[in-house]
């Protein structure tokens, strides 16, 4: 055997060794080969034999006999941003029956600060739902989720604690900011326009930074008219970065016959992430003779 035979042997070797045998030593799942599972007393097991009954979830056949695995814990990836409007994260937990789950812990973190953070006291084998809470104002951008079950086996006389993998997801807990303006209209005279038939354009500016986005925006007058609607709907009339302008036509007709009388409105608007914030605005209406 030359030299170069015998380094190739020795590092297929050392590669070997590097992998868990399928009756190796394991502490969780990811610590054993593929088609081979963490059991509850650590060590890896492949499927093998037949058993009847059937095995329960978090059980595997080995042998015949059905031997409990050690849980496993995964966050689903939220599907949006993380909100206080969207608090709530999935975590997935598969553990036999002999096995009792004592909670769920669950945070959110960017490289240096818990950002959120919530807990379930009686966690089952399944989905499970926990709700954030604590969430640090302000924050927003890329983060971690992450998960930590606390289990006890069966004849143990302590808790044992198991991590998730931590999942990329993104927090948006800053409200937008808001301004309310009325763009020049043809036929004003010094901000002031007639009462007409015609719609009076008025817009709103919802900056969400970095965040997630503006979503949605309504105008409502202070004190409704009577002669027509009280709130209305904005349509995105532009879009850039973290700042969507939205419009809003209104009726010239909110303005009562014969008065001058200055039309307090607020616009509220909403970000992707449900925050909301709201800014006021004054239209000018003039039908005084």
């Amino acid at each position: 055997m030359n030299v170069r035979s015998a380094g190739a042997l020795a590092a297929l070797a050392a590669l070997a060794a590097c992998k868990p045998a399928v009756k190796g030593l394991c502490s969780e799942q990811k610590d054993c080969r593929t088609g081979s599972y963490c059991s509850l007393n650590g060590i890896c097991l492949a499927k093998s034999g037949t058993c009847s009954p059937a095995c329960n979830d978090g059980e595997i056949c080995s042998g015949s006999t059905c031997a409990p695995l050690k849980p496993t814990v995964l966050v689903v990836a939220p599907s949006g941003p993380i909100s206080p409007a969207f608090a709530q994260i999935t975590v997935n937990v598969d553990a036999a029956p002999a096995i009792a789950l004592h909670g769920i812990a669950v945070e959110v973190d960017d490289a240096d600060h818990a950002l959120a953070s919530g807990s379930l006291a009686a966690p089952q084998a399944g989905d499970n739902v926990v709700t954030l809470a604590g969430f640090k104002a302000g924050a927003v951008g890329n983060v971690s989720v992450r998960a930590t079950l606390t289990y006890q086996p069966a004849g143990a006389t302590g808790d044992s604690t198991l991590q998730s993998v931590a999942v990329p997801a993104t927090i948006d807990a800053a409200a937008p900011a808001v301004s309310v303006f009325v763009p020049p209209a043809s036929d004003a005279v010094n901000g002031w326009v007639p009462r007409t038939n015609a719609t009076l354009e008025v817009r709103a500016t919802v900056d969400d930074g970095a965040g997630s986005g503006g979503q949605a925006a309504t105008l409502t007058f202070d004190t409704c008219p009577s002669a027509v609607a009280c709130s209305y709907a904005g349509t995105i009339a532009s879009q850039s970065g973290g700042v969507t302008v939205f419009a809003f036509q209104v009726p010239r007709f909110a303005q009562a016959a014969g008065s001058e009388a200055p039309l307090p409105v607020t616009v509220n608007a909403m970000d992707v992430a449900a925050n909301q914030a709201q800014a006021a605005g004054t239209l000018q209406i003039d039908d005084a003779q």
